[in-house]
């Protein structure tokens, strides 16, 4: 039968006087009798009773028998007894001896650093526990520590995890005993063993391979405006921590920080950054493993170039005079040059230009394009007659195919106009009221053209200014006008003339009307008058 397991025991007795009987049990263990009194047994009664025998067992042993001889005695109180003799034998079960574990570092540890074991034991039977750590150099056992755990639940887990501090470098192994026995018992099964190694050794930096990077001659891409580079770089640590690199892009952007999990001798970076602009940056990587004076910088010079395309110049012209050959502007002419720029991508374009004759260069940031292009104008007077050598400059300030700087070079040949215009009004001319009077000065002359024609008379004591080369005025009023025309060359130099505008009469048409009118002017102009002097 199974110890620790109560039983319930059965006994027939009987009487042939119908006594009353005592039925007396002696289990045999040791512990106290106990007596069952029956009622009167002439007929056969069967008595019960129950009993748990907890056998001593050794902590760690099992896989035997214990016998126990149980003893019944009856009597009927007047002298007369009976008794019977039986054997209980508890069957005590097998003992499973502990299964234990150890754990330490997996990478090398410093000798001042506290490293921990980690120690776990795992008992069928849930018994005590004693932890026996064995220190060794290879060489010999040099420490030995002793732990004890209580009991625990069947079959789970205990930890026992302990520090230690190894004080040197080299190669040391610890061994651990774990037993779930006492004395002479704790052999074999039930003295279970692990081993740990740890390797102690001064921290050593990381190291690493060169930075490359994907592409390898990264070019801008003008229509995205930039070019994703992949930088990697490959680590080695001896102890297996945690490496951060910190990247820097040389082009000004922030740095970019990774780190490494920890607990592998081997890991690679990659960092992913976006370049918005051609050129040689220095791109940076530093490493460290945490530890003071184990920082380690590799860098890289990265060359990135464009695919972008120089600005052009398509225009450039001002308006000349003279055949072409011998094509000039007048010294004090306002001269108005045009230039047409354009770029590929369309990128603004510094300009700068420069009119050849000592004055301050003019500047320009062109940003507004249509249809592809970008253009300004310039006006210019020179002061002196010559050759002049106009230079424009200009850049999109990009870095590409070519060169993005250039230049772009005309002459202009500067004259002085010393030959007065002479200027010619027309034919006098009669005309009768209302008309309309067209005036023509095309016929005036000049060795290189007129620049302005003015025309001047006075109308109803009102003076009047007329432009251009083929003006008209409306005449209402009867009466010889004398208009004057001045024109002006292009030196500035000028000359005038009159001609006569004869109103003689109205046309006929308009007579009839005339009275009407008359009347109309005159009421309006005498009434004014009465009223000035009061009459009313």
């Amino acid at each position: 039968m199974d110890p620790v397991v109560t039983k319930v025991l059965n006994v027939r007795v009987s009487d042939v006087d119908n006594d009353i009987l005592n039925v007396t049990w002696d289990w045999g263990d040791g512990s106290p009798t106990e007596t069952n009194t029956t009622g009167p047994a002439l007929i056969a009664i069967r008595v019960y009773n129950e009993h748990m025998w907890d056998p001593e067992i050794e902590q760690g042993t099992g896989g035997f028998n214990v016998s126990y001889t149980l003893r019944v005695t009856v009597d009927d109180g007047h002298g007369n007894y009976a008794w019977v003799n039986t054997t209980v034998t508890c069957v005590i079960p097998d003992n499973f001896g502990p299964s234990s574990d150890l754990e330490g570092p997996s990478s090398p540890v410093t000798p001042t650093e506290s490293v921990i074991l980690v120690a776990k034991a795992n008992d069928f039977e849930g018994e005590p526990l004693t932890w026996t750590f064995v220190f060794n150099d290879t060489m010999s056992d040099f420490l030995t520590l002793v732990y004890y755990t209580p009991a625990s639940d069947p079959a789970t887990w205990v930890w026992n995890n302990i520090t230690h501090v190894f004080g040197s470098e080299g190669l040391f192994n610890v061994t651990l005993f774990v037993s779930d026995a006492l004395g002479l018992n704790q052999t074999g099964l039930h003295n279970t063993s692990d081993r740990a190694s740890v390797w102690v050794a001064e921290n050593q930096p990381p190291m690493n391979t060169q930075i490359f990077s994907i592409p390898q001659d990264p070019v801008i891409n003008c229509t995205e405006g930039h070019v994703d580079v992949t930088l990697i770089i490959e680590v080695y640590d001896s102890e297996g921590d945690v490496i951060t690199a910190v990247w820097g892009f040389g082009d000004g952007s922030p740095a970019a920080t990774n780190s490494t999990p920890g607990g592998a001798f081997v890991y690679t970076f990659r960092q992913l950054h976006m370049f918005t602009g051609p050129g040689e940056f220095n791109v940076t990587a530093n490493l460290t493993d945490g530890v003071p004076g184990n920082e380690v910088v590799e860098f890289l010079i990265l060359n990135i170039t464009s695919n972008n395309l120089p600005p052009g110049v398509v225009l450039f012209s001002y308006a000349a005079h003279g055949a072409p050959g011998n094509l000039h502007v007048f010294v004090g002419e306002d001269v108005t040059f045009e230039i047409l720029l354009t770029d590929a991508e369309m990128d603004d374009i510094e300009l700068v230009v420069d009119f050849g004759d000592g004055s301050p260069p003019s500047y320009y940031n062109l940003t507004e394009y249509s249809d592809g292009n970008v253009s300004c104008q310039e006006n210019h007077t020179y002061s002196a007659p010559g050759y002049y050598t106009i230079m424009i400059r200009y850049t999109d300030n990009e870095v590409g195919l070519l060169d993005h700087s250039l230049e772009y070079s005309d002459t202009i040949h500067v004259v002085v106009d010393d030959v007065p215009p002479t200027a010619d009004a027309g034919d006098d001319q009669v005309v009768y009221a209302p008309c309309t009077v067209y005036f023509d000065g095309t016929g005036s002359l000049d060795n290189w053209g007129i620049a302005n024609y003015t025309w001047t008379f006075v109308y109803n004591g009102s003076p009047v200014v007329l432009w251009g080369s083929t003006p008209s005025f409306e005449f209402w009023s009867l009466q010889t006008y004398h208009v004057w025309l001045t024109v002006t060359d292009m030196s500035g130099y000028s000359d005038s003339t009159i001609v006569t505008i004869e109103v003689a009469g109205f046309i006929p048409e308009y007579l009839p009307a005339l009275p009407a009118l008359i009347v109309m002017v005159l009421v309006p102009l005498l009434h004014i008058v009465r009223r000035k002097k009061g009459v009313i």
